[in-house]
Formats: structure tokens, C-alpha cells, sequence
């Protein structure tokens, strides 16, 4: 079975900042400047949760579905995003 981004899971946050600097953050947070306040998000893939926090820190989302491959990396997102969500997993 593929594992994914599992075996680097642990470092995933160190190596985004390392290879991409800020740009990959910066790169996604500019596109919420083009869009109306959401009331429903469908997030795929932002590893710890650092883009998701910025958009909920910013906007008023009444329902966020947050699909990640990495259990250790949904374990992160859960815990930085707990502060805004009422969570519901399945």
C-alpha cells in the first residue's frame, strides 16, 4: 500500500517552509482575496492545516470538509484547528 505523505509527515511543515519558503502559503491566501466570504469550504491536501487556520482566522465557514491522506497530518490540522471548529470525523 501507498503511504503517502506518512513517512514524512512528522517533517511536512519544516520541508514546505524549506522548499518553498512562504510562497506556497502566500500563493493560496492571495486567492481568498478573490472570492465572496464562504459559507461551505472543501479543503484537499493542506497538510497541517496552516492555510485552512489563515482562511478560518479570515472568514465565517459554517461547514469545512478537510480531506487529507495522512493521519498524522489530519491529527495536526485537528489540533490547530480546533480553536475554530467543532469537529465532526469520520
Amino acid at each position: 500500500m501507498n503511504q503517502g505523505f506518512e513517512p514524512i509527515a512528522s517533517y511536512y511543515d519544516w520541508l514546505v517552509r524549506i522548499l518553498s519558503g512562504n510562497l506556497l502559503f502566500h500563493n493560496a491566501i492571495s486567492l481568498f482575496a478573490k472570492i465572496d466570504t464562504p459559507s461551505t469550504v472543501l479543503v484537499i491536501g493542506d497538510g497541517s492545516g496552516k492555510i485552512t487556520e489563515y482562511l478560518l482566522s479570515q472568514h465565517t465557514v459554517h461547514t469545512l470538509y478537510y480531506v487529507e491522506i495522512s493521519p498524522t497530518l489530519i491529527a495536526k490540522a485537528e489540533k490547530r484547528l480546533t480553536n475554530f471548529l467543532k469537529l465532526n470525523t469520520l
